[in-house]
Parts: structure tokens; C-alpha cells; sequence
């Protein structure tokens, strides 16, 4: 029987390579973090050909693209249902138009990152499996980016919980190598003003710093936190690397 699965594509391990030390030691793997995350570490976590890759819907919405752009964007239209839509995080403001992708929405990322903390860390409780229901109630009423069921699978989550219910969260999403994105981070209204957030985060860079990686995160341009989550992510010890772009298409259903 003929396989239905397109040429040249990776899936859960397979076919990927091991990055060189200059890759590790660099920080150009951020300029495409998706594809290196995918790539190496998390390639279980998704779909990969030889120029894209994608996260598992029920994973994140996040996908990544390689030079040239028109090839690229048509072998990931190969790894996307038709009507599904995804995010593609790239250094381009502009993506090339093809009949397989329909233009929603394109916004800007500030990626930050952090070679060493300037805070002590505290210890909190790691959220798991049992955690879902309430992080993605937490997600859905302060929108910290796309929090899916099993998003939790990328990463480390830590959590804080007031008379049992979760207020506050962090965790990290993709893992270029000798990286570590922090993302997830978010506070119920009901539970601001006990720095929760920063102290959360705090926590996740000593896992990351003790394990001899670096970590990034990326703040979304325009939204409502913008100011004071720059602001506190620079009091940690993050400063402004680069502007990404995260490129939300919807799948049509030309072949392509």
C-alpha cells in the first residue's frame, strides 16, 4: 500500500540531525525557533518535511518555515488539514501568497532573552495532566498566547493556587537547542499584586540555567501587557534580541 505520507517527511524522531556546537552555543537557531525546536528536541511533539515544520494541532498552532519561503510554505501545506489554521513564527514581516494559504493576521513579537538572572528563585509546585482543565480555564480568561491540551507536554509548568483554585501559571513551550522559551505566563485578575508572574518565571530560569541552557520568551506587540511585561522581564534580566513576526494562515483547499 502507498504511503500518504509527503516526501522527505519527519515524524516523531525520525530523520532528524543533531545541531553542531557553534548551532548550541549561538543564538542564530532563535531566528527560526519552531523549525530547530521541532527539529531536534520536541520532534515528537510534531510533523517536520525538509523545509517546515508543525506542532500537533492539539499541541500549538505554532509552525515554522526555511528558505526558500514559496517551497517552504507549500510542503507545510502538505502537514496542515485544509481549513486548519496555523502560526508562523519567522524574522519576514511579509510571507510570499499562495493559493494553499489564506492571510488572517500578522503580529509582531518582541523576542527577549536571558543568559543569566538577576533573582533568586523560589520553589513552587509543578502543574501536570490532572492541572489541564484549570490552566486552560486560566489561559481562556487572560488569552497569554495559544494554550491547547497538551500544550503542557512542551515543557515544565509551575502553577500558584489560592483556596484551591490556579491564579497564576508559567511554563516553557519551545526548546531550540541549549534554549528554553518561557511562555504560559499569566495571572487571574482575582490574584494580581503578589508578583506571582515574575516569581513564577524566576523558577523556571533556575531549571533552565542549572541544566546549562539560556532561555526566551517573546512579548506580542499592541496587547494589553506589553509595557508591564517588558518591563518585568527586563528587571529578570531578559533584554530585546530581535523583533519575530507570528503569520496566522488558514489552510485552503488548493493542492499544493
Amino acid at each position: 500500500m502507498k504511503s500518504s505520507k509527503p516526501a522527505n517527511l519527519r515524524v516523531s524522531g525520525a530523520g532528524c540531525s543533531t545541531p553542531s556546537l557553534d548551532d548550541v552555543m549561538s543564538d542564530g537557531l532563535l531566528d527560526n525557533p519552531v523549525l530547530a525546536a521541532l527539529n531536534y528536541a520536541q520532534d515528537q511533539l510534531g510533523r517536520c518535511s525538509e523545509r517546515a515544520a508543525v506542532y500537533h494541532p492539539d499541541v500549538s498552532p505554532l509552525a515554522g518555515v526555511s528558505e526558500p519561503l514559496p517551497a517552504a510554505l507549500r510542503e507545510l501545506a502538505q502537514l496542515v488539514p485544509v481549513g486548519s489554521g496555523v502560526g508562523v513564527v519567522h524574522i519576514e514581516a511579509g510571507l510570499p501568497e499562495l493559493p494553499e494559504w489564506r492571510p488572517i493576521q500578522v503580529v509582531c513579537l518582541h523576542q527577549m532573552v536571558c543568559e543569566e538572572p538577576f533573582a533568586e528563585a523560589e520553589e513552587f509546585d509543578d502543574l501536570s495532566l490532572s492541572d489541564v482543565a484549570d490552566m486552560l480555564e486560566l489561559a481562556q480568561a487572560t488569552d497569554p498566547g495559544p494554550f491547547l491540551k497538551r500544550t503542557i507536554e512542551m515543557g515544565r509548568y509551575v502553577g500558584v493556587r489560592r483556596n484551591g483554585r490556579l491564579v497564576a501559571m508559567a511554563g516553557e513551550r519551545m526548546k531550540p537547542p541549549g534554549w528554553v522559551e518561557i511562555s504560559g505566563v499569566c495571572t487571574h485578575p482575582d490574584g494580581r499584586g503578589h508578583g506571582y508572574a515574575s516569581r513564577l518565571v524566576v523558577a523556571l530560569l533556575k531549571d533552565c540555567f542549572a541544566t546549562g541552557q539560556r532561555a526566551f520568551l517573546h512579548v506580542r506587540e499592541g496587547s494589553s501587557s506589553e509595557a508591564r511585561a517588558t518591563a518585568i522581564y527586563e528587571r529578570l534580566g531578559f533584554r530585546h534580541r530581535r523583533d519575530m513576526f507570528g503569520h496566522f494562515l488558514q489552510r485552503t483547499d488548493a493542492n499544493p
